[in-house]
């Protein structure tokens, strides 16, 4: 059976069920083909080896013991091979993970690791080392109203009218505990999370943006202590936006692998020309999550 699904702004035809993602109309010609198969655990002739992945010229492969191996060419074929006994949903989450960001590094869309939701027609988002709250940020401005573009990576690309538009991504919120009633949701919401236990998968359909926006605004998420410090929030200078988009850039080290550099510095200039980047600093109390958030939203009017 063939299943059809949009995300991060490609259409996709699988073999492989995502329940994840958004349905799409079939369609005889997709971006992205997922198949089951024998594949590949090394390219003919790879040029680098980090973060578990084999590059080639045009493809890339990795294999996640207990999971699968994945093999993935030119941005529009991903090889599937799945391991005895793997669980489902694991199985899904490195093909919608690590498969994905490599298929969007090949396609040349830098995937940043960020959450973002739409205000206003525009889009706004949000930065971070893992723990610095993208999704509970999320989830909170969700539960104010405002819809979801993406809880974990955010894809922009150039529309025909030559505009940077973020993409909308997969409808989950990937959520602490703790976090959840800040967010107004109950603390049983959603499912424990597959690999991270201590996390719940929320389904976030109802509050799901489906349509592209202009990204115009990405907040880096940083931690100050004490727990109550007032919230900082300042405008970063051009050079170190840069640098702080590279360090956000999901799986960064296929940049390199795959002589990227120059692909990326042109996507950073085209970025930096419509998008602030903003340094958020704040106390990690959750008391004052709902406070900061309000600061956040004033700061933007």
């Amino acid at each position: 059976m063939t299943f059809f699904y949009r995300v991060h702004g490609l259409s996709v035809q699988s073999q492989i069920e995502l329940p994840e993602l958004i349905e799409a109309i079939p369609a005889d010609l997709s971006d992205v083909r997922i198949t089951l198969g024998r594949a590949l655990r090394e390219p003919s002739a790879f040029r680098h080896c980090e973060d578990g992945f084999l590059v080639g010229r045009d493809e890339i492969c990795f294999h996640v013991p207990g999971v699968a191996t994945f093999h993935v060419t030119a941005g529009t074929t991903v090889v599937v091979q799945p391991d005895a006994k793997v669980e489902p949903s694991a199985l899904r989450l490195y093909l919608l993970g690590s498969a994905f960001a490599a298929v969007l590094h090949q396609r040349k869309l830098f995937p940043i690791h960020a959450s973002a939701f739409e205000k206003d027609g525009e889009c706004i988002g949000f930065m971070g080392d893992s723990g610095n709250g993208k999704s509970t940020m999320a989830a909170m401005l969700a539960g104010r109203g405002f819809r979801l573009i993406s809880d974990d990576v955010l894809v922009v690309r150039l529309n025909e009218q030559g505009e940077l538009v973020a993409s909308p991504s997969v409808p989950i919120l990937k959520l602490w505990p703790q976090s959840l009633a800040p967010a107004g949701l109950p603390a049983d919401a959603g499912q424990i999370d597959t690999i991270d236990a201590l996390k719940r998968r929320v389904d976030a359909r109802e509050v799901f943006q489906s349509q592209t926006w202009p990204l115009r605004r990405l907040y880096l998420l940083r931690w100050l202590l004490p727990a109550t410090a007032p919230m900082e929030i300042e405008p970063l200078p051009v050079f170190t936006s840069m640098m702080v988009l590279r360090h956000n850039i999901y799986c960064p080290s296929l940049i390199d692998a795959m002589g990227a550099e120059g692909h990326f510095l042109r996507f950073s200039k085209q970025l930096l020309a419509t998008t602030e980047i903003f340094s958020m600093r704040r106390g990690m109390s959750l008391g004052m999550a709902n406070s900061q958030v309000s600061a956040i939203l004033k700061s933007y009017t």
